[in-house]
């Protein structure tokens, strides 16, 4: 009997690839913009009270992340539930609330290193609708290596570059200085969850 070729995998909606990286840009657009009133405030412009308090939302503060007990939190919680309710009939509006709430949480928390997880997010999207446009398992596996090497060599970056650099040293006998780095919050669990969804992409599971 000859073997039925495999099912083409669904082709991407048209436009949906350009929509979320408008979404993305305007959420960066955002936090820049709230990067920027926090700066004026802190400097000699003087803004509207309304304008101030905005900014001082939207500014990161360090040692003052959002937490889940503050009443901004709740405030935030209450306004995304509505905003996902109403919009339970457009998935794009979804997809959209939810992409901007979670970047401006991880924005609260870790400052420029929520840029690290929206590029992680546009990289694994770019990945997943190439793949799901390719037919070659050459190609696929490919696309989930590089997938892996990226985030595999974030995370050493981060947890291991100045473990590394030591050790290294002291066998060598030479001197190293560490970089000063701060972990990013949660970066381990962000490069697993991207990795496996691009193994399961790979494994058409999705």
């Amino acid at each position: 009997m000859t073997p039925r070729p495999c099912p083409a995998p669904p082709a991407a909606p048209r436009g949906s690839a350009m929509r979320y990286l408008c979404v993305a840009l305007m959420c960066v657009c955002l936090f820049a913009t709230g990067w920027l009133a926090g700066k004026v405030y802190g400097g000699s412009w003087e803004l509207p009270p309304w304008l101030t308090r905005l900014g001082e939302m939207a500014a990161y503060t360090p040692g003052e992340p959002l937490l889940f007990n503050s009443g901004l939190f709740m405030l935030l919680f209450v306004a995304f539930t509505g905003i996902h309710t109403l919009c339970r009939r457009r998935r794009g509006l979804q997809m959209a609330a939810v992409i901007a709430f979670s970047l401006y949480f991880y924005w609260k928390s870790s400052a420029t290193y929520c840029f690290i997880l929206l590029g992680i997010c546009l990289t694994d999207y770019g990945l997943g609708l190439t793949m799901g446009a390719t037919r070659s398992r050459t190609m696929r596996r490919a696309l989930v290596w590089a997938n892996v090497l990226i985030n595999v060599g974030m995370l050493v970056y981060f947890k291991y570059f100045n473990l590394l650099g030591q050790t290294l040293a002291s066998i060598t006998s030479t001197d190293f200085d560490p970089l000063d780095l701060v972990l990013p919050a949660g970066i381990s669990f962000f490069s697993f969850r991207s990795i496996s969804y691009m193994v399961d992409l790979y494994r058409r599971r999705m």
